[in-house]
């Protein structure tokens, strides 16, 4: 193993710290891409071997000392050469079977039992390979030498955002489950201390992991903490940012703060904002995420009855007053107005959740729509049916999706129907959304219309292709002012359909679309040709497709009107933390005495958290 030379005496006075936590926080001081590449990584392996020795059925220290070993895990792990992999996994195993071995723990069978059970879960395959071990764990199968501290030309963290959350909340049940039998610990309090320190401090190697750990442990929010957030988010967005996705910690870590805030109704219509500009991005990673917070702060709405009388619209339209020069660049810039219509718009930026490559958000995307359907539908699931300006936007972006929809929609028809003769299975079942007197705005029927062509376009299926062709051919009777601005929109693929396709059904749709088109007199046209584009919808088609790398343009944007928001919230807030200078905790000589688990006993007062101010600062 890693040793000091023996003339090394115990007490010594040295320009850095003794403890892998402070150590960790001082690379800070010269922020890096990758921990490895940081001029402390030679000394943190060397702490980290000390730690690994001293962590050995250390009951006397292990309580005091439990939540700087679990950030020290959460943030080293499967970081380093596989010396230092096994080593973060070696002190993990000692740190919980030490902790079993607590008197208070020890001599309660419950709490023993399943502090043993989490053992054991930590000793399973599925936890060697989230700390980046591929075969044995033991130290001792590694040699030591100067691999230990050899510098990485990867700079990519290689855990993934889930393994990281999974490790996060296991230690976290650890913490929780001895908790009441070691009273006055502040266990928790500690662990969020250290955590916020380097979450909000410019570090690229840190602040991923620390977002993300930030977001599963903390216990309070308040609009200083989420401000401050938002301002690490700002400060990443740049067009020399490479990697976007070191963004998708800070808005994963939003979103859980989201749900901890208490009355700050406010704060949560701006993050909604905050929300629709990461879902124009365009990136499937932060759409994702941005989904998470967008469905975060619908949901802190809705458990406070705000839609009780109201609408979304109403709710959260007043909040881009304020930043509406630059939440409109934005909506330029992908072609999608929220001022021209609000609901239309979000439904619009939801449908391309469909498109994601995770089936776990394409499910969320449908969930999302359908709690906003029941929001701004009368009388909730139950009465789906009722068309209104409010509804009709995901009733739009729901259609080509669910089954249950259609369902609904068919079974009501189908029982006021059942003694009449059916001659169009289409126009009888879906009959609600054909009617001028449900949607008599031409403005709302071209928009419906928009969505349900654009889906198509994008459609692999065959049976939503024979759907919607079949429902826009009724459509294209019913709704005949308009139409002729949606068949310009299909022409193409009906060409294409019409060459292809063998399917009898969809080809009399087609035919019967093109029929009206012939047949339609555009000299009595009531509908511009340029209508679609003039009311901010011209960029729904090109909006309906697989995701692409973002736009450099709409990240600038972004990143204008974060600073802006930023401002207002906070106007104190002026300065990124990348102009700021960080903490210098390296003024003077530390006194190190290797006596315990980290290294000099720390009083009470210095263990304590600090004042929120002072943490924050």
């Amino acid at each position: 193993s890693l040793s000091l030379p023996l003339s090394l005496p115990l007490t010594f006075p040295l320009f850095y710290t003794p403890s892998p936590p402070q150590t960790i926080a001082h690379t800070t001081d010269a922020p890096v891409s990758c921990l490895m590449q940081s001029v402390l990584w030679p000394e943190l392996v060397v702490l980290l071997r000390f730690l690994l020795a001293l962590s050995f059925n250390n009951r006397i220290n292990v309580v005091k000392y439990l939540p700087d070993v679990f950030f020290v895990v959460v943030v080293m792990c499967a970081q380093g050469p596989p010396l230092v992999r096994a080593t973060i996994h070696g002190i993990a195993l000692n740190t919980v079977q030490a902790l079993a071995s607590v008197p208070s723990v020890f001599g309660n069978a419950e709490i023993h039992k399943s502090i043993s059970l989490k053992l054991a879960e930590l000793s399973h395959p599925k936890f060697y390979m989230q700390f980046g071990i591929q075969t044995s764990p033991s130290v001792s199968s590694y040699q030591p030498g100067p691999q230990a501290t050899r510098l990485s030309q990867d700079t990519k963290d290689t855990l993934s955002t889930a393994a990281i959350i999974s490790i996060s909340q296991y230690f976290l049940e650890i913490l929780q489950m001895c908790s009441p039998y070691l009273p006055n610990s502040g266990w928790l309090v500690r662990w969020q201390t250290l955590v916020r320190r380097t979450a909000l401090h410019f570090n690229p190697a840190l602040q991923g992991r620390s977002f993300l750990l930030l977001g599963v442990i903390c216990t309070h929010a308040d609009s200083k903490l989420v401000t401050r957030t938002l301002r690490v988010l700002a400060d990443m967005m740049s067009d020399k940012h490479d990697e976007i996705m070191s963004l998708e910690p800070v808005v994963i870590c939003l979103t859980q703060l989201v749900q901890l805030l208490k009355e700050e109704l406010k704060l949560v219509k701006h993050l909604f904002w905050v929300a629709v500009g990461l879902l124009q991005l365009g990136d499937s990673t932060l759409y994702a995420a941005g989904l998470g917070l967008l469905e975060a702060c619908v949901k802190f709405m809705n458990q406070r009855n705000v839609f009780e009388n109201l609408s979304l619209s109403s709710v959260v339209l007043p909040a881009r007053r304020s930043q509406e020069f630059s939440l409109n660049q934005m909506d330029k810039e992908v072609a999608i107005s929220f001022n021209s219509d609000f609901h239309f718009a979000l439904s619009t930026l939801l449908y391309k959740g469909f498109f994601h490559p995770l089936s776990t958000v394409r499910t969320h995307t449908q969930e999302l729509l359908t709690t906003l359907l029941f929001i701004h539908t009368p009388g909730g699931k139950m009465n789906v049916q009722c068309v209104n300006e409010n509804n009709l936007a995901y009733i739009a972006a729901l259609f080509p999706e669910s089954d249950i929809l259609r369902e609904q929609l068919k079974d009501v028809r189908t029982r006021r129907s059942a003694n009449e003769e059916i001659s169009s299975e289409s126009s009888v079942v879906y009959s609600s959304l054909l009617s001028t007197t449900a949607i008599p705005e031409q403005k709302t029927q071209t928009l419906f219309l928009l969505m349900l062509a654009s889906a198509l376009i994008q459609s692999q299926e065959d049976q939503k292709v024979k759907l919607l062709y079949k429902f826009l051919a009724d459509a294209s009777e019913i709704y005949s002012t308009v139409f002729p601005l949606i068949y310009g929109v299909l022409s193409e693929h009906m060409a294409r359909t019409l060459q292809q396709s063998q399917c009898a059904l969809v080809i009399g749709a087609v035919q019967k679309i093109v029929k009206l088109a012939v047949q339609f007199d555009r000299e009595t046209a009531i509908v511009r040709p340029t209508f679609i584009k003039d009311e901010g919808f011209g960029g729904v088609v090109s909006y309906f497709s697989p995701f692409v790398k973002q736009c450099s343009k709409q990240t600038l944007l972004f990143k204008h009107y974060l600073d802006g928001l930023i401002h207002e919230l906070s106007p104190e807030e002026k300065f990124s933390h990348h102009s700021r200078s960080v903490l210098n905790m390296r003024d003077a000589s530390i006194q190190v005495t290797v006596t315990s688990m980290f290294g000099p006993h720390r009083s009470e007062s210095s263990s304590s958290m600090p004042e929120e101010g002072s943490m924050m600062d």
